[in-house]
């Protein structure tokens, strides 16, 4: 077992924020880091620790933007990745990728959440064993015993008894 489990669950969080959030490069950096601030640097192998504290610097760096009382109006993540060039914040999403493939060993994060889906997939997939898609759902299995964490199966959407597609 990894023993920086925690630091790979908030890490596997920012990748699926850069690659999935709407926006440009640098919202999508906003908001990683925002989900994983709290983690801090021992939680980390040593030699990534520098990496992260370069993220957390260049995240960072303007500090907040006070309002006309002297009260925080905008973070200082917020106010400094929207001054931040794109190549600034492409630069520092790949950091956070080498940082989880460092820190990962080389194996993605499963979540419990994602071994009970498998488990309901194989399920969906002996009932299609004798309808159209029914190579595809062997290759899915092949891809499931296999390890690999995205076999998934794409089926006609009229597949047994589902007439909404036809």
């Amino acid at each position: 077992m990894n023993k920086y489990r925690h630091a790979v669950e908030k890490l596997t969080n920012v990748l699926e924020c850069l690659a999935t959030h709407p926006g440009d490069a640098r919202e999508r950096v906003a908001l990683a880091y925002m989900s994983c601030a709290h983690l801090m640097a021992k939680e980390l192998p040593e030699e990534c620790r520098r990496d992260w504290e370069w993220i957390r610097k260049e995240v960072t760096k303007r500090g907040p933007l006070p309002d006309y009382n002297g009260e925080v109006w905008r973070g200082s993540v917020e106010n400094t990745m929207s001054r931040a060039r794109k190549s600034t914040a492409a630069r520092i999403a790949k950091k956070f990728y080498e940082l989880y493939w460092a820190v990962s060993e080389n194996r993605p994060y499963v979540s419990m959440a994602w071994s009970q889906r498998r488990a309901a997939h194989s399920v969906s997939l002996r009932r299609h064993a004798g309808c159209l898609c029914s190579r595809r759902a062997s290759f899915a299995q092949k891809r499931a015993r296999s390890g690999v964490a995205h076999a998934r199966v794409v089926r006609p959407r009229w597949c047994h008894g589902n007439t909404s597609g036809r």
